[in-house]
């Protein structure tokens, strides 16, 4: 009885650890993908790498992207790559202190263009953060609670 209870907290631990994604510190990454006329473009492929994390998504039919990836902290370089077709855009930065938000900008020359890019820091906000910066929080209370469920229910069984 003691071994099964046991082999059930390690692999509840383990789903618990496997749950809470990349380790770090989630952190939001926006920005626009321009041509080198400045007009946004739609459908561009976005890879945004930090040291822990990385992720790729597309710009919506303004031109903007968002991803929320993890970071070590403050000072964590951050790279974003936009790609339409065989063209791309490349910018780099790092994470600033006190924020978890940054608005990097990809210029992609879509002709003879030479690339280039902003960077901006802002405050936090709801809408900027989307959904997805509630999935690992929400997906860690949702193991954790199952395993303590699963515990309690095991305790109340052997009495």
């Amino acid at each position: 009885m003691r071994k099964c209870l046991l082999l059930e907290l390690i692999v509840l631990i383990s789903m618990t650890a496997a749950a809470r994604g990349p380790p770090g510190l989630p952190f939001n990454v926006y920005g626009y993908v321009l041509d080198e006329t400045g007009a946004p473009i739609a459908d561009a492929y976005v890879t945004v790498n930090s040291t822990v994390d990385q992720k790729t998504t597309r710009t919506d039919s303004l031109g903007r992207y968002v991803a929320t990836i993890s970071i070590s902290g403050a000072g964590d370089a951050l790279t974003v790559v936009a790609q339409v077709g065989e063209a791309s855009g490349t910018s780099s930065s790092v994470a600033p202190k006190g924020s978890p938000n940054m608005m990097i900008n990809v210029t992609v020359p879509l002709g003879q263009g030479k690339v280039t890019s902003t960077t901006k820091t802002v405050p936090s906000t709801p809408t900027e953060a989307g959904p997805s910066a509630l999935f690992v929080p929400v997906a860690f209370f949702v193991v954790a609670l199952a395993a303590l469920i699963l515990v309690a229910r095991r305790i109340l069984s052997r009495r």
